[in-house]
């Protein structure tokens, strides 16, 4: 998985504009506007934006800035429901339809262009036979439907998609959609009919 963190303020304008236009297929002044009425980009940008004044090499200068911004990130944590935190590595064009009980370990990876619905986890198991803690790593344009929960170490693959209430334990091929407890392969139709509306550059 790509360093995605956002350290260069090109980079963090390019993220927004990436995530706005999972939501509104424009990077508008008015497109804009009009997503900051959605409360999943709301949360990206306070999340993008606190993650760049972490990661920054002037972080010491904007200090009081980062400060303001994680206050403000905290307060729609609660607000919505929605707890990732801003140092967790994830790639442009993320889309949170809806909010409420969405849980994201900090050391768990996601990749571009991914949804996140309601209830989803992405939460950390530990190993006994290596005797250490294991994260998932979601990888690009990956579909993850409401209450559905990514446990441990496993790897979901690029276009994948877990179905509604499934718990996934191990890895998920490319293109495979997976349903049930513990999740198993129902076919191999991909994420492609529920994720879309991609920028440009984020295909590169």
């Amino acid at each position: 998985m790509p360093d995605y963190r956002i350290r260069k303020f090109t980079q963090l304008r390019r993220y927004i504009a990436a995530d706005l236009y999972r939501y509104m297929t424009a990077t508008s002044l008015k497109a804009y506007l009009r997503g900051w009425f959605i409360p999943g980009f709301r949360f990206c940008v306070f999340l993008r934006s606190s993650q760049y004044l972490a990661y920054s090499r002037f972080r010491m200068l904007y200090l009081p800035v980062y400060l303001i911004v994680r206050l403000i990130l905290r307060h729609y944590q609660f607000k919505y429901g929605i707890s990732i935190h801003h140092t967790c590595n994830i790639g442009p064009g993320l889309s949170i339809g809806h909010f409420g009980n969405i849980i994201v370990n900090p050391y768990a990876e996601i990749g571009k262009n991914c949804n996140l619905a309601p209830g989803v986890l992405l939460g950390l198991n530990f190993n006994k036979k290596t005797n250490r803690f294991e994260y998932p790593v979601i990888g690009d344009f990956v579909a993850l439907a409401n209450n559905a929960k990514v446990l441990g170490g496993a790897i979901l693959g690029d276009w994948s998609m877990v179905a509604v209430s499934a718990v996934v334990t191990k890895d998920v091929p490319e293109n495979a959609v997976v349903a049930g407890m513990p999740a198993k392969i129902i076919n191999y139709e991909s994420s492609r009919q529920y994720v879309g509306s991609f920028h440009p550059w984020t295909l590169q």
